[in-house]
């Protein structure tokens, strides 16, 4: 997953049930899936799915800001899946691994 994650690592942890998160930072403080905001979830769904070895990933990705969303298309574009993205906000800066389409 950290392939796909712009920053930290992913957490999946059985010793005491079950911890599915993110350590979003190097002070090793973990996130549960459910504390993360929206714009985090929506990139942590996306690796998720990579990890999955889904053939597509979708990303609705309207909570992203735009710093997250260049990170989020720069670490999606160096991953053999074919990748959706969906947003309501203008995105300037597309690698050309992208194609942009606009409606």
């Amino acid at each position: 997953m950290g392939q796909v994650l712009p920053v930290g690592k992913a957490v999946l942890n059985l010793d005491d049930g079950l911890f599915i998160g993110w350590e979003a930072g190097d002070d090793g403080v973990y996130t549960p899936y459910n504390g993360l905001s929206g714009g985090q979830k929506q990139m942590f769904d996306g690796a998720l799915a990579h990890v999955l070895d889904s053939n597509i990933i979708v990303l609705e990705a309207a909570e992203l800001d735009n710093d997250h969303m260049i990170a989020a298309l720069e670490d999606l574009a160096g991953i053999d899946k074919q990748v959706i993205i969906s947003t309501c906000h203008t995105v300037d800066v597309v690698p050309g691994e992208f194609v942009k389409i606009s409606l």
